[in-house]
């Protein structure tokens, strides 16, 4: 039973291109890993491709055990041209320092927002799946998801190039990864090509039929913690509120898979701990 609950946790990798080293960086990632974590989400906007990086070096020697959704269509294409191991200690001296990430997340900038139409054409797409399955060192992706927009931004062409590249088995499923109010207005039609949902999730805002309406499709819900109410569980330990709202968003919606994401693996391990414990109470 546990192992059926973890594997509906997945680690988000945004962080991973401010650690001190690459070497702590891939510390951080075996700690989920031996925690049970199977699922690991990343972006070429995550730190400009070091965050594709990264998780490529760690998903070298384990790749069939593994779910990895990576994104296309957002920000600048990145072409990495120092080593991950100058750049990664660089980008962590210049947040430390600076108080701000070498390159800021774009995604943050969308949250709860609806996304502006913004043409992705062929070119751009092909460029997008190339440095992915370059830079992540793997001759497929198992989620790739267009970042922040709805199908209707892909040219005819590029939707066709996608729908090749999983023909021939390079993507195993697409899908959207955007705010809820991207996805909200969508209906069937839209997403007949389109398997994965991915948005924020949460009681604070009015997301929760999105898993009702498309229950068809694979449901995959991130920022928990910024959505739901901490208050209302203020009889919970401060330390672990984490693991009790993960538990009780898989209580919730037993189809769905739930991101987190953490900069310190002790947290990572009480995070699921706690999630495990609380979800037996829940039961």
């Amino acid at each position: 039973m546990e192992d059926n609950i973890i594997k509906r946790l997945g680690f988000g990798c945004v962080g991973l291109s401010v650690k001190p080293s690459v070497k702590q960086a891939l510390r951080l990632l075996d700690c989920a890993y031996e925690q049970g974590i199977r699922f690991f989400d990343t972006a070429p906007l995550y730190g400009s491709g070091y965050s594709e990086l990264v998780l490529g070096k760690f998903i070298r020697d384990k790749r069939a055990q593994l779910e990895i959704t990576s994104k296309f269509g957002l920000g600048a294409i990145p072409n990495p041209r120092i080593p991950a191991t100058l750049a990664i200690p660089l980008n962590h001296l210049r947040r430390r320092f600076l108080q701000r990430p070498l390159q800021k997340t774009a995604a943050a900038q969308f949250d709860f927002q609806r996304s502006d139409y913004r043409c992705i054409d062929l070119p751009a797409v092909q460029q997008y799946l190339a440095g992915s399955l370059q830079r992540l060192n793997t001759p497929y992706i198992d989620n790739y998801l267009i970042h922040e927009g709805i199908p209707s931004f892909l040219t005819d062409d590029a939707l066709e190039y996608l729908l090749q590249q999983k023909k021939h088995g390079v993507i195993r499923r697409l899908g959207i990864g955007a705010s809820f109010k991207n996805i909200e207005n969508l209906d069937e039609k839209d997403l007949t090509d389109w398997e994965v949902l991915q948005y924020e999730y949460g009681l604070k805002i009015p997301s929760q039929e999105l898993s009702n309406r498309f229950a068809s499709k694979k449901h995959i819900h991130h920022s928990i913690f910024k959505s739901l109410p901490y208050a209302d569980f203020a009889d919970i330990p401060s330390n672990q509120k984490a693991g009790y709202l993960l538990a009780h968003h898989l209580k919730e919606k037993p189809d769905s898979l739930v991101l987190f994401s953490s900069s310190k693996e002790k947290n990572i391990q009480s995070n699921i701990r706690d999630t495990l414990h609380f979800y037996l109470q829940l039961s």
